[in-house]
């Protein structure tokens, strides 16, 4: 129901269910006393209900693949998508990726405590001024269309790929793989769009001032 030219993901629509989806108020309200007692069993059947659906009933669905790593890095992309940082996620990443590498390397937890502290590249981010190498190539095709829409600066970068980067658009939607990098869906391409258009925008509207004041001595 989206477009790509939308910059929003893929869409879908959903039927409204009545309820209370605040968890203070059905975890402590009197009135949701009967539904907690009840909360546990009906959890474990829809559970139940949907690791018993046959794999070959789902096998059309457009489902993420791949490893749990890939996955993993999916999901920071996504979660950095949002133009936000939150501690608390960026602690859990860190925390899954230590996790990982205690996994991989088969040795004493206390051994490898030290990798814990990558928490500290997601919560500081990125150095001020700095950007990634999908961002720089959208800087580098603003300087020269400032006007240029997302989708336009897609289908031009994707028809000659930066060095580095492949640029999909399959069943797990569209996507770019970066070198050394997360993944880049196209709704975070769309925002980094947005966002460098911004940074762009004081030095146009001083260039145009500038066309005018040499028009109108």
């Amino acid at each position: 129901m989206l477009h790509p030219d939308d910059g929003m993901g893929q869409g879908f629509i959903m039927a409204r269910v009545a309820g209370e989806a605040l968890a203070p108020k059905w975890l402590k309200g009197d009135g949701f006393a009967a539904a907690r007692a009840a909360l546990t069993g009906q959890c474990a059947q829809v559970l139940a209900r949907l690791h018993a659906i046959p794999i070959a009933e789902v096998a059309g669905l457009a489902l993420p693949g791949g490893r749990t790593g890939e996955a993993r890095m999916r999901m920071f992309a996504h979660y950095r998508s949002f133009g936000i940082n939150s501690p608390v996620f960026d602690l859990a990443f860190a925390w899954l990726n230590f996790l990982k590498a205690a996994r991989l390397a088969g040795k004493r937890m206390a051994f490898l405590l030290p990798l814990s502290q990558t928490g500290q590249k997601f919560v500081s981010g990125r150095k001020p001024g700095s950007a990634g190498p999908v961002r720089l190539a959208i800087r580098r095709y603003l300087k020269r269309q400032p006007q240029a829409r997302a989708a336009q600066i897609w289908a031009a970068l994707s028809a000659k790929s930066p060095k580095g980067m492949t640029f999909y658009d399959n069943r797990l939607g569209k996507y770019i793989e970066t070198d050394g990098q997360p993944d880049t869906q196209y709704r975070q391409f769309a925002n980094l769009v947005s966002m460098e258009r911004r940074l762009l925008a004081p030095k146009c509207v001083g260039f145009e001032a500038n066309l005018q004041g040499l028009a109108n001595p």
